[in-house]
């Protein structure tokens, strides 16, 4: 019984090995599938790490062992840059995208002693934490693993978020069958670091965690490639073909981002939409028939302003000229706010002293009726 559950799990784990390379060979040809085929490769360094440990062979190369360990930490959000390139036309790393190389750095500072160790040190220590799982009950061992799961959870509901787009993005039919597998493979995806992170806290709180236990945890990553695989046959389209209309818009300086900006600036010029005082970055997204995330792209990266800023501008010039018209003078710093499209007077003097370094008070002073 022990030889046929050693097989099947060796059975598994050689399947996911396969598979994450064969898939990687695929996905590596196609320029927006770049990231699932970093993603499966190091599914396949990850997976072939385990097998060596799990069949003994570390005894013969313990160099080889937990060379990858590190990449552990980055699987989540290698997910989550596959499907933002999966649903972005003309994608492209942003600054804020180098954050994932965080966890990287602090795997690989917590096991750099022992990459510094010789090959009998190594072998010892291998064996006594594969024998007793020596270090398993340890506070440093706790923090990295839960550390670990929670980057690649976050991550992956992250890529979650993303196939659920605004109810007013134009996706053709096709478009939506292919959402809805990345959908279903990003469930499962979350379902997994889920169930990793309630499973080894139950185990470790109960002293039950072992080498044996992980391993098992190792073959539910086999199973992800193989869902990968299975969701390959089944909806090839879906995995492998390009959306014909992306949900994000990552072209740089775009004649299309540039057309969106002028429907913005007739929005705000002819529509007056920042009188309103609730108005929302979602408002204004609907009203261009774009995303909220397409929207604020393109204003951070565009027009370097944030949705806030870009609205508040709009309704400080329209404060400082009713506050220049001798016909509303009589009037309250109040009405004036109000008619501005603030919601009300604090709120008004604040902005408005961002932005011309004046209170409003001041501001009538400096400049008296002509």
């Amino acid at each position: 019984m022990i030889l046929e559950w050693h097989f099947l799990v060796l059975i598994t784990l050689a399947g996911g090995v396969f598979n994450s390379l064969f898939l990687a060979f695929f996905a590596v040809r196609k320029r927006h599938l770049h990231f699932l085929a970093i993603l499966l490769l190091s599914i396949f360094l990850i997976l072939l790490d385990t097998t060596v440990v799990y069949t003994g062979f570390f005894r013969h190369a313990p160099h080889l062992v937990s060379m990858v360990f590190p990449l552990l930490f980055i699987t989540g959000p290698l997910y989550y840059l596959f499907i933002r390139s999966k649903l972005t036309r003309n994608f492209y790393l942003m600054k804020s995208d180098l954050l994932i190389l965080i966890p990287l750095i602090v795997a690989i500072v917590d096991h750099w002693g022992f990459y510094k160790l010789g090959t009998e040190d190594k072998i010892q220590l291998l064996n006594s934490v594969f024998s007793q799982c020596e270090g398993c009950s340890s506070p440093r061992f706790l923090v990295m693993m839960t550390f670990k799961i929670f980057v690649n959870g976050i991550y992956s509901y992250a890529a979650l978020t993303l196939t659920y787009p605004a109810s007013a993005t134009p996706f053709t039919k096709g478009d939506k069958r292919k959402l809805k597998v990345l959908r279903n493979l990003s469930k499962v995806f979350l379902g997994y670091w889920s169930f990793y992170l309630v499973g080894f806290l139950l185990l470790f709180l109960f002293n039950q965690y072992s080498v044996m236990i992980d391993t098992l945890f190792f073959v539910g990553l086999s199973f992800l490639v193989h869902g990968i695989a299975v969701s390959s046959l089944l909806h090839p389209q879906s995995i492998y073909l390009p959306f014909s209309a992306g949900y994000f818009n990552n072209e740089n300086k775009s004649s299309n981002s540039q057309e969106i900006i002028k429907q913005l600036e007739v929005l705000m010029r002819t529509h007056k939409l920042f009188l309103n005082p609730e108005l929302k970055l979602a408002d204004l997204a609907n009203g261009l028939t774009i995303t909220s995330n397409e929207l604020s792209l393109i204003l951070n990266r565009d027009l370097q302003t944030s949705f806030t800023d870009y609205v508040n501008q709009y309704r400080i010039e329209t404060a400082k000229e009713l506050l220049l018209d001798p016909e509303s003078r009589r009037f309250t710093i109040l009405f004036v706010a109000h008619e501005s499209g603030f919601s009300g007077k604090s709120s008004f003097n604040r902005i408005f002293k961002k932005h011309t370094q004046l209170t409003p008070s001041e501001f009538i002073d400096e400049n008296p009726k002509s």
